[in-house]
């Protein structure tokens, strides 16, 4: 151990006695360690990087946040605000409630985090613990208003800035990320450009990280997602655990830092964690769910909380004793965490009061306000010495933005086939069939107009492809956030990199689109004019890509995102001066046209295209110019058509705006990253009825009561439970997948066997990575890609798939629900649909009985949420409704993967016991768990011990553990209060015998299987379950469709942020067309306003992708369990689209066309033939969604194919002017179907449009090729097509699969 360290436990012995000891047999662990040397390695790089430590102390500390709204998000009641507001006004009245509603989140907690000690926070979840957390860490929160004294180093609070390493409960990374390269990001952003071999040190640091937390085997695995295999959840954790300590924080805050660790490798971490702590001297505060002996050893103070209110602040030991002298008494069999995580006080001790009473708050009280004053006096010496946030991070801005840079090369690299592919394949494709439609375009009049149409569909190509830019910054941003948080880099380098690291891409685009379109039609062949073409282009690309970046940043979600950027891009292409001349634009939205990029560009392109080309006419026919000599130069042509400028010089003007247009929207994209923050902080409670509901706390609970609810569940399985018995046994299960896209494969199981009987629950451990979540998803069928060798049987019968699923339930390891629903609903609908009950009463009494026995009956009517919504119950509450929807239909095998992970002690106690009384009941259990209390272990009957895939032991645990412990008694000794998971677990992973090799050799492998198959299946006859589904179509059907009603009804942003679009743009474009007449320019007119009506059809396409996306992985998973047939469920959503799309449709509608002035007579063909057009449109952006993985490639899939159909509509180049090997395209347009539909009704109903005498409508529609007698068969042709688009999103929705496991 280095001679400086020991020194400074030397001073410790003088001045923190109480530490002296802790410490200093921490030295013998640091010396004796086989990964000494690396913790003495990385001391050097503490030593010298990290900046003075922060003490925090605080007292009678109180939060206060806004409560949330009483009732559930409706569209009614969000519809009915400004109302209520306006009527207020009208009226003179106050509002009855003018500010939000305050209630206290933590109520006078007190203590401190001093330098070099590590404080450990204990309470129940769903008490603050997050919260205060937060509040220590130093982050401002808005809304969030702190009471009671908090000072960093002495200073309050609202003046303290520094830096704190954090790391949240969530692993949120980038997915297609390496582990080293995630790591990479905060050591190069901590490093101080001054330092000697800086690279060297850096790369010492994160290869020394990455041994220390044992994932440097899988530095260059994709950390991964639920669509993206990367490295496992334990593995996840810890690169979260390495990225927030390479972060080098002032304070140390880490939030429930072991879920989904083993109890081996959390041990093994927190003692890293110790050992930086002592190096670094930087206080940590810290908060565990379920923590060991040996690991709850490792901390100075513990502070435990229930309901927000303080319980005790003080040593660990002094805890117990403390807990003694109340009367509560730790049970010899419980171990010192778990008994202060599940205190049960005696009748009529109020812990909260007898602490605020005791002499020991009084003590900690007078030494707050000394560490306070110390902190004071000190100020100069170590304190804050930062005056702006700017300096948290001790690289330049430059260096971060050259980081950052590298990572989006990095994210580029790892996903080109969605960052280069789609992109550039998109342009690829667009840019030919524009080619080929305008192919080699002639220098006649029509040509000249046919020019207009090209270049118009160019920019709107390139300006709607910019959206598809959506998705990745939705992706990135809760990334982004964590890490402006923990000040990692300056915010502002996150957004300027991500619209620098767009330069090269957009210009490849440019290229290739333009450099296709432009020879293939025959533009102006002048190489200086094709070199302007690109560059106006890339430019235009650059300028509307910051724009879309900016507005996404500026909105809270999708739905909100795709609305705002939707509708400016719709509104600047349409006053872009082709739809309606610059000069026919109504003065009071002129102001859209002056800003439109879209103008600015058509502009350019006109004036690049025109200006030195020369168009040919016959002097003998009339033309839409003067043409006496028979030719027309080209900028006389579009300064009297189109009332352009043009001088040369306008190209570079216009450039100019583009490119002032694109950095003012990079800049303000900065800003608004940097100062907003939509990513949900913590969980905000939404119940359907308006009272306030607390969680149960430790403290208003009674033994009397946990004893009845545990009887209530024995009662439930025993009496009502019509599964039957099911003995489980696999036999040589191997399973390998392939990696390097197929190139060779990876082997993650070796021969394992085992068996699992009604009544015994057999736990599934290792060490992360060890494949116990493999192998329960190879029992449970679970798998959707890879190899499996061996047997699986039930009762010694290989059954069929749906067999399988029809007695089994699985809880998953993530906790997928539809956030829309309430407690009570999810429970129920899974009721309705799986329960044995025959009638509605009886499934929702087992619903309740099951939502009572698990503890969520104060969640009951609160909405379930998710970290995307960012409103709901807690993450272990959501643990208890994963449960729940398996429970109640009463499976004969149960699998639970990790069912206590994310619970705290007494709420992992209380699964357990349910699992325990399920098995009871003759049910067959099998679980994974990481890290099981003593308590929890004893309960398990069996355990098959995996390490790399292998067994390396498979038997009974035996009473009190003691086979298990016999067969590891060479190396493992039970001792009193010692937990025989963590031994177990530290002999396989850190001892010296090669367990594999001794189960090989072991006579337990060799004994014979004990249970009677035939007497046993003969009994169940289980091969007479023959349907996975138990109840009829229309149950099913009915209940998916309340459900996708009700989701409907709860999400306002979506239907809101529609209708409110379709309002303002349907506002905006029949004022510009106000009350058409007859006149030849109004004749046009009519054609363009229908042409408008059919491009918000897209907007309609576009905003259906969202919710298909997000609803995806809950209706994986509910169909894995045989919940639903899930082509019911694709009907359910089809249904349940129409009345929202036809009611909005009918606003459109009932706005334009009466501001338009269109004819009566008309009114209803068109509003029946626009209702079906909006139907084929909604079900094409379902169709898309079922068909593609994500957003993203939604996103660039659905605008080329309605780019295609646009084109050929004949409105941007007449039907005679398209290439005859393009015209049979139209078969299968509806965008033709519809337009030619709704203008010959139209022109039917106007009246005669008469220019000397003659009625010009039948000629105007030869024009475009067009006659009055189509418009039926058109409406039945797009009907048609919504019937297609229908079967497609069917069909997709039930075979196409996105989640490979």
């Amino acid at each position: 151990m280095d001679p400086a360290y020991l020194s400074l436990i030397e001073s410790n012995e003088k001045t923190r006695p109480e530490l002296y000891q802790r410490k200093k047999e921490f030295v013998s662990w640091c010396n004796s360690n086989k990964e000494a040397n690396d913790i003495r390695e990385l001391r050097q790089v503490v030593k010298a990087r990290t900046p003075e430590p922060v003490e925090v102390v605080f007292k009678d500390l109180t939060v206060r946040v806004p409560m949330a709204e009483s009732g559930l998000p409706s569209v009614v009641e969000s519809l009915a605000k400004p109302f209520q507001k306006l009527g207020r006004l009208v009226t003179c009245k106050s509002d009855p409630n003018p500010g939000p509603k305050l209630f206290r989140k933590l109520d006078s907690i007190s203590g401190s985090a001093r330098l070099g000690e590590m404080v450990l926070v204990l309470a129940p979840p769903a008490s603050g613990c997050s919260s205060l957390l937060k509040v220590l860490s130093g982050a401002k929160q808005n809304k969030v208003f702190i009471e009671g004294d908090l000072t960093f180093n002495g200073v309050s609070h609202e003046e303290a800035i520094f830096k704190s390493s954090v790391m949240q409960e969530d692993d949120v990374h980038l997915p297609p990320l390496t582990v080293e390269k995630t790591l990479r990001i905060p050591s190069e952003m901590t490093v101080p450009n001054n330092i000697d071999n800086r690279s060297t040190v850096v790369d010492d640091e994160i290869q020394t990280m990455m041994r220390l937390l044992g994932i440097d085997h899988r530095s260059d695995t994709l950390i991964g997602s639920s669509l993206l295999r990367g490295v496992s959840g334990g593995e996840k954790k810890r690169v979260s655990i390495g990225e927030a300590i390479l972060n080098h924080g002032q304070l140390s805050v880490f939030d429930g830092w072991s879920r989904g660790l083993d109890a081996a490798t959390a041990l093994h971490i927190g003692k890293i964690l110790r050992a930086l702590c002592n190096i670094s001297q930087v206080p940590c505060v810290h908060s565990l769910y379920q923590a060991g002996s040996d690991l709850f050893s490792l901390y100075d103070k513990v502070l435990l909380v229930a309901d927000g209110k303080q319980l005790f602040f003080g040593e660990p030991d002094e805890a117990v004793r403390y807990m003694s002298s109340r009367h509560i008494e730790r049970p010899i069999t419980k171990s010192i965490p778990d008994f202060l995580t599940t205190l049960k006080p005696v009748s009529g001790v109020n812990l909260f009061n007898e602490w605020r009473q005791s002499s020991e708050l009084s003590l900690l009280s007078v030494s707050l306000d000394q560490q306070m004053t110390d902190g004071l006096k000190n100020r100069g010496q170590f304190g804050i010495s930062f005056t702006s946030s700017s300096e948290l991070t001790p690289t330049s801005f430059i260096h971060n933005l050259y980081w950052l840079l590298w990572r989006e090369l990095h994210l580029t690299k790892n996903n080109a086939r969605q960052y280069i592919g789609a992109r550039l394949g998109r342009y690829l494709f667009q840019g030919t069939i524009l080619g080929l439609l305008f192919f080699q375009v002639k220098l006649d009049l029509n040509g000249a107009y046919n020019r207009e149409g090209l270049l118009y569909n160019g920019i709107t190509t390139m300006g709607t492809g910019t959206m598809a830019l959506m998705p990745d910054i939705l992706e990135q941003r809760a990334v982004f956030s964590r890490q402006k948080d923990c000040s990692m880099f300056k915010p502002f380098a996150w957004p300027l990199a991500k619209g620098i690291w767009d330069i090269p891409l957009a210009l490849a685009e440019a290229i290739v689109f333009v450099s296709i379109v432009y020879w293939a039609a025959g533009l102006d062949p002048v190489f200086n004019h094709y070199i302007i073409c690109i560059f106006l282009f890339f430019v235009f690309n650059i300028s509307m890509s910051n724009f879309v970046r900016l507005f996404v940043y500026l909105s809270p979600d999708a739905h909100a995102a795709q609305g705002l950027c939707g509708t400016s891009v719709i509104l600047f292409s349409f006053y872009s001066g082709f739809a309606i001349a610059s000069n026919k634009i109504p003065v009071w939205w002129k102001w859209i046209y002056d800003i439109s990029p879209y103008a600015y560009m058509y502009r350019a392109l006109l004036i690049n295209e025109y200006n030195d080309r020369t168009f040919y006419c016959n002097p003998n026919e009339p033309n839409v110019v003067p043409c006496e000599t028979g030719q027309i130069p080209g900028r006389e042509y579009i300064a009297s058509q189109l009332d352009v400028d043009y001088s040369n010089g306008m190209i570079w003007w216009c450039a100019l705006y583009l490119a002032c247009f694109g950095v003012a929207s990079l800049l303000l994209s900065a800003v608004a990253a940097s100062k907003l923050n939509f990513t949900p902080t913590g969980n905000v409670l939404r119940q359907k009825h308006h009272h306030t509901t607390s969680t149960q706390s430790a403290t208003s609970e009674s033994d009397d009561e946990d004893h009845d609810e545990n009887q209530h569940l024995i009662n439930v399985t025993n009496s009502k439970s019509k599964s039957k018995p099911v003995t489980l046994a696999w036999d040589d299960i191997s399973y390998t997948v392939p990696i390097d896209n197929g190139k060779s494969t990876k082997q993650l199981l070796y021969n394992v066997s085992g068996q699992c009987r009604p009544g015994n629950i057999v736990a599934l451990m290792g060490a992360t990575g060890a494949g116990k979540t493999t192998l329960l998803d190879v029992l449970a069928r679970r798998k959707t890609q890879g190899s499996v060798e061996g047997k699986v049987t039930m009762n010694d019968i290989e059954v069929s798939d749906e067999v399988f699923r029809s007695v089994t339930g699985y809880v998953e390891q993530e906790d997928l629900h539809h956030p829309r629903s309430t407690v009570r609903e999810a429970v129920r609908f899974s009721s309705r649909l799986r329960s044995t009950e025959t009638s509605i009463e009886g499934d929702d009494r087992i619903a309740d009985e099951v939502i009572e026995l698990l503890g969520l009956g104060p969640l009951a009517d609160t909405l379930i949420g998710n970290e995307q919504t960012g409103g709901g119950i807690s993450l272990e509450a959501r643990k208890r409704v994963t449960i729940a929807v398996e429970l109640v239909s009463d499976p004969s095998v149960l699998f639970m993967d990790e069912p206590t992970s994310g619970l705290d002690s007494a709420g992992a106690l209380v699964v357990m016991e349910s699992a325990r009384n399920i098995a009871n009941s003759g049910k067959t259990v099998i679980c994974t768990i990481h890290q099981p209390s003593e308590e929890l272990f004893y309960m398990f009957d069996s355990l098959l011990l995996l390490h790399e895939g292998y067994v390396s032991y498979c038997g009974p645990v035996g009473n009190k553990a003691v086979d298990v412990m016999n067969y590891f008694g060479e190396t493992a000794t039970l001792e009193e209060g010692s937990n025989p998971a963590e031994i177990v677990m530290n002999a396989v992973k850190y001892g010296d015998i090669d367990w594999v090799e001794k189960w090989r050799q072991s006579p337990l492998l060799e004994e014979p299987n004990q249970t009677d198959f035939e007497t046993l299946a003969g009994a169940t006859s289980i091969s007479d379950n023959t349907s996975i589904t138990t109840r009829p179509a229309a149950v099913q059907f009915k209940e998916l469709f309340k459900r996708q009603i009700m989701t409907h009804e709860r999400t306002p942003s979506y239907n809101l942020t529609r209708l409110g679009f379709t309002i303002w743009v349907s506002v905006l474009f029949g004022s510009t067309y106000f009350q058409l007449g007859h006149s030849p320019s109004d004749l046009r007119s009519y054609v363009t306003v229908i042409f408008v009506t059919s491009n918000m059809g897209l907007l309609n396409g576009m905003t259906a992708v969202a919710p298909i996306l997000e609803a995806r992985p809950s209706f994986y998973r509910e169909t894995a369990s045989g919940t639903y047939r899930p082509m019911l469920y694709a009907i359910s959503q089809l249904i349940s689209e129409i009345p929202i799309v036809l009611s909005i449709a009918l606003v459109w509608v009932n706005i334009l066309y009466w501001m338009s002035g269109f004819p009566s007579g008309a009114y209803l063909f068109f509003t029946a033939e626009y209702l079906v057009f909006v139907c084929f449109m909604q079900f094409f952006g379902m169709a898309i969604a079922s068909l593609v993985p994500n957003l993203l490639m939604a996103q660039v899939l659905l605008p080329v194919i309605c780019m295609a159909w646009n084109l050929h509509s004949g409105f941007l180049i007449l039907t005679k002017s398209i290439p005859v090997y393009l015209k049979e395209f139209n078969i299968v347009n509806p965008f033709t179907y519809f337009l030619r539909s709704m203008v010959t009704n139209v022109l039917t109903h106007t009246g005669p449009f008469m220019v000397d005498g003659i009625d010009i409508r039948q000629l105007f529609l030869d024009e475009y090729s067009w006659s009055f007698d189509t418009h039926v068969a058109d409406v039945l042709r797009v009907l048609g097509g919504v019937i297609f688009m229908a079967l497609v999103f069917l069909l997709g929705t039930v075979y196409k699969k996105h989640i490979t496991r």
